[in-house]
């Protein structure tokens, strides 16, 4: 049997980035999202959002206890159950406490374990081992002006250790039906494969059955140089549903809707060559190399699901090449702003 352990972890200001992502920033993220959780609009993309930004939190958490000596107390296996306790009887007062909540910004741990001690004492819990580790946590926390963040383990009981047979566990999983439906996209020849897939869900739509392509995993220059087959190919102009890995479904893509234009004489533009890229982080060894890139990746991908990625970067790539734009630069040779 398995069970979860948790940690507590306090992380000051100066340690909370790493792997180019700012803890304070997802923390002040996933607060806006408990608040418009409260209003109950679209609550199901609203809890998609937070659960991501909870998970990449942890993953932080985790990254930056491996690397930096901060201060942790273990709340052992048993702590889950007295929060769930706790929800069970008094349910507002512990969404009000933040008690199920894996992160506390500085700002908000004093009040936050306030709340939580006044809980604990409701419920009858307060001497339990766990609440007063807790507690003493985050007093420390609070007093030095740290934040905090859950962590959690699977650890496997003593009992049931061994217990299980391998051979048994490959037998069961060899034998579990598979469906004729899945198409994989890692293919050795990756562009038949997100090619077939098209066909595959351009037949299955046309038969009214509800599909999608996924363009997860895929390269980029596969994706595009298969979409550029069936915009721009013969056929009946449709809409294509596009799903990701993450379950999310995004805006439905228009295909057989364009004519190919006729090849026009190159223009080179007199002026100095600016090195553009279209998203920092990806590939670093060419964040050297780039005067400017239009998209930085913390802004598009954090605390988002797929979904939303695709269609924050398609809007923000229609405003910057529809029409008049500027690029600024801090290079005097270059001038404070040319136009393109």
């Amino acid at each position: 049997m398995m069970k979860t352990n948790v940690i507590l972890v306090s992380i000051p200001d100066a340690d909370c980035i790493a792997d180019r992502l700012d803890l304070r920033v997802l923390m002040a993220r996933a607060l806006k999202i408990e608040a418009r959780m409260e209003k109950g609009v679209n609550l199901e993309d609203e809890q998609r959002r937070y659960q991501i930004l909870c998970d990449r939190m942890e993953y932080l958490g985790n990254l930056i206890s491996g690397t930096k000596k901060i201060e942790s107390v273990n709340l052992g296996d048993n702590y889950l159950e007295l929060l769930l306790l706790m929800k069970k009887k008094f349910p507002e007062e512990t969404k009000q406490a933040g008690v199920m909540s894996n992160f506390c910004p500085a700002s908000f741990v004093e009040k936050q374990i306030a709340l939580f001690e006044g809980l604990a004492k409701k419920t009858g819990l307060l001497e339990h081992e766990e609440i007063q580790k807790k507690i003493k946590f985050y007093r420390m926390a609070a007093k030095q002006n740290w934040n905090v963040l859950e962590l959690q383990e699977l650890t496997a009981d003593e009992e049931t250790d061994g217990s299980v047979s391998v051979d048994n566990l490959r037998e069961k999983f060899l034998s579990l039906p598979m469906s004729d439906g899945i198409t994989s996209t890692q293919d050795s020849n990756s562009f038949m494969a997100l090619r077939n897939q098209m066909n595959r869900v351009i037949a299955e739509v046309n038969k009214g059955i509800s599909t999608g392509v996924n363009f997860s995993d895929l390269s980029h220059n596969v994706i595009t140089e298969i979409l550029n087959e069936f915009v721009f190919g013969a056929g009946k102009p449709m809409y294509l549903p596009v799903v990701y890995a993450d379950g999310t479904k995004a805006r439905p893509f228009p295909i057989h809707c364009l004519k190919l234009p006729e090849r026009g004489k190159v223009i080179n533009l007199p002026g100095p060559v600016i090195n553009v890229g279209q998203l920092s982080g990806r590939h670093q060894e060419m964040d050297p190399k780039m005067n400017i890139y239009f998209f930085r990746n913390q802004e598009i991908s954090t605390g988002k699901t797929a979904a939303e990625i695709d269609g924050v970067a398609y809007q923000e790539a229609k405003k910057i090449f529809e029409g008049k734009g500027f690029i600024e630069l801090p290079i005097t040779k270059l001038g404070s702003s040319r136009p393109w």
